[in-house]
């Protein structure tokens, strides 16, 4: 810099030589205080506390299947991870999600739903016609194994409740309920999540969209506490008892698991949505859209191995 260059020696011996020697002194001093600081200055940068870095940044990438995903703070809003967070995709049964949160909405847990023969012919097949079941029973049912019957059946009983002049209240509800959240790139066509045909789902959303969703449920958790378990039995209060099995196969990997939901057709792929804490009051939702029946799961372990804490 130019206050440390050293006088030209022509103007150093015009000068008395006691001057001279005060003057050389003088500059040494000068010099030596200037690196002590500059040494110091950048001493202190270079010893910044390695824990003072986000936790993941000295990770590698998670290698993952999905075209989109998204981890979300919940408490703090913080994204801990987003890939592709904003690409509007089939969302598959994780709208059953928004079907059940909605049929809480309309109905009591103790309230009697009735599956009608719509309600079969919309879900293709897996409960019979005429089976009645409490809301609550059916709805843990219809979120466990995924039952496309029971979405229908569950929004078939709600729609009374919401009078809004559409063909089907419940649905148009679902997507109400999408916008007063903000959630832009979600909308839905039925309470399912089956694709309406070969090219067209019927459920669509972000990762992002969705990782909100969650964050907004983190209130209702309760409604949703079924989903942890691995398997169980439901029984209609007129047929025969029913055996389920959770569609979430990675339940025994996620520690803290509050709640989660699969989704798989042909234009989603596989899809998964789970909630979990990841530490005393630190819940997370992971979001992943895109990826395979199989690879969803190993997707959501790699980001959870991702943002945890290095042991």
């Amino acid at each position: 810099m130019e206050e440390n260059q050293i006088p030209a020696p022509q103007q150093a011996l015009t000068q008395p030589p006691s001057e001279h020697r005060f003057r050389l002194v003088q500059g040494a001093l000068v010099l030596a205080l200037f690196g002590c600081a500059t040494f110091l200055a950048h001493t202190t940068q270079a010893v910044a506390p390695p824990e003072a870095l986000p936790a993941a940044a000295a990770r590698a990438e998670p290698q993952l299947t999905a075209i989109s995903a998204y981890v979300l703070d919940v408490a703090t809003g913080e994204i801990l991870y987003a890939k592709n967070a904003d690409a509007q995709l089939p969302i598959a049964s994780i709208t059953k999600l928004f079907t059940v949160a909605t049929a809480y909405e309309a109905l009591s847990p103790e309230s009697v739903v009735r599956v009608s023969l719509d309600a079969v012919m919309r879900g293709e097949g897996g409960l019979g016609e005429g089976e009645e079941w409490l809301m609550r029973d059916l709805a843990d049912y219809t979120l466990i194994v995924s039952s496309n019957v029971g979405a229908e059946a569950l929004a078939e009983a709600a729609s009374p409740r919401f009078r809004n002049g559409a063909e089907r209240p419940a649905i148009e509800r679902m997507n109400q309920l999408a916008r007063e959240l903000g959630l832009e790139r979600t909308y839905f066509l039925n309470a399912s999540g089956l694709d309406v045909s070969e090219t067209q789902a019927s459920a669509m959303s972000s990762a992002r969209d969705l990782a909100h969703f969650l964050r907004y449920l983190y209130g209702k958790t309760e409604l949703f506490s079924g989903t942890l378990n691995p398997t169980g039995e439901y029984k209609p209060l007129n047929a025969e008892t029913l055996y389920a099995k959770n569609t979430n196969d990675a339940i025994p990997d996620i520690p803290g698991l509050i709640f989660g939901k699969t989704g798989f057709t042909d234009l989603a792929g596989g899809t998964l949505a789970v909630l979990f804490e990841m530490g005393p009051a630190r819940p997370v939702a992971i979001v992943v859209l895109g990826s395979t029946r199989e690879a969803r799961f190993s997707d959501v372990r790699a980001l959870i191995r991702y943002i945890s804490p290095s042991k």
